[in-house]
């Protein structure tokens, strides 16, 4: 045997706190004599420990812990008589401050007696050691460190035992070692436990709890109790300990750390009550108004993290008076998320997990985890470019970093009149302009890339959004050559015409004031919606003073109202009446191969016949699906410019516009519409002499809509029409 002795740390099995209590166990046949708590508060017995030998009785001690905070007491302080014992043989005598471990070694007598005084009070009995092991003998006192404060440990020696209970017939004593000892505050993990019978025997089993040296198991009652050190097991039978009948019982176990300075790593909750009747027959009860978890929530359906980041879920135990709330949480997959026994669960890489969590009774709640990486930035592969009517761009994404999961891209167009856009294929619509294509992803970044979309690329077409091969180049060339209509703005240095769009009533005298020559006139208020100031008074003013246009009843000229191919029909045919030329209409003239001539109104027909049978409205449609007249449709910018080119060849004889190859009656292919084959959008148009800047100080962009109101159309009566 070891200069240690029976209790060496390698090889001992039963005492570390205080040799005293397997001493009891040993000498009165393998049980614990029972316990007695002091009387009143919340006082809970750890042990009262009688150490006999032959039956008789030595020194009793009691260890309670009142209010939840530890102390040593003792039934017995031996008095100390230093007179006497100052010359007595000195014990060798040293203390661990680490591992609070005492070692002393005999000076053959067989019984020995370790006194402590806390913070400089008196000297109390702590500890009895009956001697029969090697000279050095080590004992862990760590039991005796209740709370933080200065301890001094002395050790006195005796014969026999019935010696040691007068310290005077002491024959040896140790010197004083003194030393402070600090508390850990260090709050305490629960460790599971459980309390089960089986074939007869009560058994308590706990979970190993990290590196821990040695398990504390102490049951309780109303009575007192023990409490047995445990290093090998997590489990314990408790038929070979002695209880009280009737008595009801609760353990709980403490995992303790090597170094007694770390204090313990942790404590279990109680376990249910027990008690054992005459025959020695275990029964467990559950404990007043404490039941088994039925049940167990979430606070998540579902979990949708992003790479890194890291969320809290709270997990529910029910009911509200569960005996263990305690929950173990786990991953179904580590690589892809971790959870800690908090519920805090990390999101590690991309893909898709379960996360569980399981109560002390084995109830689960599983949820989907999906852990996504979302893209840091976006990029296209053009940032600007220039496409052509009917053609189209594809432009390509690119997200970073290479792992990201969340692809998904939203497509937009600032402008679908002129370009469209679809999974990033960008198409050119039939309208010059300009629009910025937006590429958007999920977490909300952007990229986009500007496009130009023109007509064509064909050297020396002026227009932006009139191809040259089509038939509305000519036409639109030659108003805007001439100076009658202008257009809209500038392109990549083309014109923008916006043929489809259609003419306000003020637009259209516009253009006819412009074809005349804009004639000198002193504006007078005909119109309450015709200011002075406005870019058309002088024209509106010119038409008016000259039976072109007469308004409506409501005393109104209506310059924001579209101007209908009747209404249209109607101006151009006074005009002719102001120029005087020839209006009159051939008997024959008739509208019967329009299927739409019934629509024409009554105010209108003289000069829908009159535009007809010139040329300067032929209708729209083919022969395979008949031709109309469309009275009331809305005139566009394109029809404009072809009637008044229609109508300077028919009564300026010879042309001189740019019409000499346009085809009565401006002929196109079966396929397609006359006039102009698809109407345009509703944009408010303003045409206007470019020249004319110092009388009429406005511009498209300045005075278009300027003291204006808007009307559906002008309502002519026969007395306007000059037959």
């Amino acid at each position: 045997m070891s200069k240690k002795g029976l209790f060496e740390r390698a090889g001992k099995s039963f005492v570390r706190w205080g040799v005293f209590f397997l001493l009891s166990m040993l000498f009165t046949g393998g049980s614990i004599l029972p316990a007695y708590a002091k009387e009143g508060g919340d006082n809970r017995t750890i042990s009262k420990v009688i150490v006999s030998e032959n039956g008789q009785t030595v020194v009793e001690e009691t260890f309670t812990s009142e209010d939840g905070k530890e102390v040593c007491d003792t039934t017995e302080s031996l008095p100390g008589v230093e007179d006497n014992l100052k010359a007595l043989k000195e014990i060798p005598f040293s203390y661990n401050t680490n591992t609070a471990d005492i070692t002393f070694t005999r000076v053959k007598e067989w019984y020995y007696i370790l006194q402590c005084s806390y913070n400089g009070d008196e000297f109390y009995t702590c500890c009895t050691f009956y001697s029969g092991w090697d000279e050095e003998y080590t004992s862990n006192v760590e039991f005796i460190l209740c709370n933080s404060g200065s301890y001094t440990y002395r050790m006195y020696a005796f014969t026999d035992k019935e010696s040691m209970k007068d310290i005077s017939k002491a024959v040896a004593k140790s010197k004083d070692i003194s030393f402070k000892y600090t508390k850990p505050d260090k709050a305490l993990s629960k460790a599971k436990l459980t309390l089960e019978i089986k074939n007869n025997e009560l058994w308590v089993t706990w979970d190993r709890v990290g590196h821990a040296y040695q398990y504390a198991v102490e049951a309780t009652s109303d009575q007192g109790g023990f409490v047995y050190y445990n290093d090998d097991n997590n489990s314990l039978n408790l038929k070979s300990f002695f209880f009280n009948t009737g008595v009801k019982y609760q353990v709980y176990v403490r995992a303790l750390p090597e170094n007694v300075n770390e204090y313990y790593h942790s404590e279990s909750d109680k376990s249910e009550y027990f008690s054992v009747d005459e025959n020695g027959k275990f029964t467990i009860e559950s404990q007043p108004g404490v039941v088994e978890p039925n049940g167990i929530g979430l606070n998540y359906d579902s979990l949708t993290l992003q790479k890194g980041e890291t969320r809290k879920v709270t997990a529910t135990v029910t009911p509200d008076n569960a005996k263990d709330k305690t929950v173990k949480w786990v991953t179904g997959n580590s690589a892809v998320a971790t959870v800690d026994q908090n519920g805090n669960v990390k999101a590690v890489a991309a893909g898709a997990t379960t996360l569980s969590a399981t109560t002390s009774n084995g109830i689960s709640k599983s949820i989907p985890v999906k852990v996504i990486v979302n893209p840091t930035s976006i990029s296209l592969n053009k940032t600007s470019a220039t496409i052509y009517f009917g053609e189209t761009l594809a432009l390509t994404p690119t997200l970073v970093p290479s792992d990201v999961t969340e692809k998904t891209i939203t497509w937009t167009s600032s402008n679908t009149d002129v370009a469209t856009v679809n999974n990033g294929k960008v198409k050119a619509k039939n309208k010059g302009g300009t629009t910025t294509i937006t590429a958007k992803t999920a977490n909300g970044l952007t990229a986009a890339c500007n496009i130009t979309v023109l007509a064509d690329n064909t050297p020396g077409n002026i227009f932006a959004d009139i191809k040259a091969d089509s038939w509305m180049y000519k036409p639109a060339k030659a108003v805007y050559e001439k100076g009658y209509m202008t257009g809209k703005g500038m392109l990549e240095g083309r014109v923008i015409f916006d043929p489809n769009s259609n003419m306000d009533r003020s637009q259209f005298v516009t253009a006819l004031y412009s074809m005349d020559g804009k004639s000198a006139v002193m504006y007078v208020q005909k119109f309450s919606d015709v200011k002075e100031s406005a870019w058309y008074a002088k024209a509106v003013t010119w038409a008016s003073n000259n039976g072109i246009v007469a308004g409506n009843p409501d005393g109104t000229f209506g310059v924001n109202g579209k101007a209908t191919r009747e209404q249209m029909a109607l101006m151009f045919y006074k005009y002719a009446v102001y120029k005087g030329y020839d209006v009159s209409v051939k008997a024959s003239t008739s509208l019967d191969g329009y299927s739409d001539a019934k629509k024409v109104d009554s105010w209108a027909l003289t000069a829908i016949k009159w535009a007809v049978e010139r040329g300067i409205i032929s209708g729209k449609g083919n022969a395979s699906t008949g031709f109309q007249i469309d009275p009331i449709g809305k005139a566009t910018r394109v029809e404009c410019a072809a009637m008044m080119n229609k109508f300077s060849e028919v009564y300026a004889g010879a042309p001189k516009m740019g019409i000499e190859d346009i085809e009565e009656p401006l002929a196109l292919p079966e396929e397609e519409t006359w006039d102009v084959p698809v109407p345009g959008d509703e944009t408010e148009d303003v045409i206007i002499d470019e020249e004319d800047t110092e009388d009429e100080d406005a511009s498209p962009e300045d005075g278009k809509d300027a003291e204006a109101e808007e009307t559906d159309s002008e309502e002519e009566t026969a007395a306007d029409i000059e037959e």
